[in-house]
């Protein structure tokens, strides 16, 4: 016990000494603070309610009828566009620049859409984070959907199921032209397999965490594992669209 107090001691010592040193600053607008200040908050916009696959208008993002035929992603809840530099830089600051207590207000603001969407009752939803495969998890030190997830879980009560794993090793989406969909979907087909732990425990509804969505090429390839599971409801829920 004394040894665990003592880290946890020298630990918070060493965080007080780095921010003192290299105070935070919002990745909105660079003034000192917090990494996501109040004035910049309010200039996120608004969520992007249209079909994933076809771009057409919906109500909170669901997937139209037509496209749900041949998708089993119910809907995509998101908190803004990727075109909103407050929203892009967060994700960059995440990912890139290691920046992980950003992850705490994504995660509020990306709860607030779930609760908006889904209402309050999320009885029966577990939330998936979208996995990376093990090569690129050890090179960024940690998943960034995980942290996202563990967020929401604890505002939400919604339990996390690690029901994934990303067992092919796939180009970075982001590095593929948005218009060539078959590309897309050419990279990231058999990716995932369903965690051998989970497979006698199905939740009946899913919230598939990550943190951006352009094409839905990769939600669809996660989701369509486990449509053929006979999960019925499955939504997406990201930081921000492409």
């Amino acid at each position: 016990m004394t040894t665990h107090a003592t880290v946890k001691t020298v630990k918070k010592l060493h965080n007080i000494i780095i921010d003192l040193l290299f105070p935070p600053a919002c990745v909105g607008c660079d003034n000192f603070g917090p990494w996501l200040c109040d004035d910049c908050l309010k200039n996120i916009g608004a969520p992007i309610e249209t079909c994933i696959f076809c771009n057409e208008k919906t109500l909170h993002g669901l997937t139209c009828g037509d496209c749900r035929k041949h998708n089993s992603l119910t809907g995509i809840i998101s908190i803004g566009g990727y075109k909103n530099p407050v929203l892009r830089n967060s994700i960059h600051a995440l990912k890139f620049s290691g920046v992980r207590d950003i992850a705490e207000p994504l995660g509020d603001l990306l709860a607030k859409s779930i609760l908006k969407t889904l209402g309050s009752d999320l009885n029966g939803f577990s939330i998936i984070p979208m996995p990376l495969h093990k090569k690129r998890e050890r090179e960024r030190g940690f998943n960034q959907s995980a942290l996202l997830a563990d967020r929401i879980s604890s505002l939400l009560s919604i339990p996390v199921a690690n029901l994934l794993i990303r067992e092919k090793a796939t180009t970075p989406q982001a590095s593929l032209n948005s218009k060539m969909l078959d590309l897309r979907q050419e990279n990231i087909a058999d990716a995932f397999i369903i965690n051998p732990e989970y497979t006698a425990i199905m939740p009946k509804k899913i919230i598939i965490l990550d943190d951006v969505a352009t094409s839905g090429s990769t939600l669809n390839e996660a989701t369509k594992l486990l449509g053929e599971k006979g999960v019925k409801e499955i939504w997406g829920a990201v930081v921000c669209r492409g």
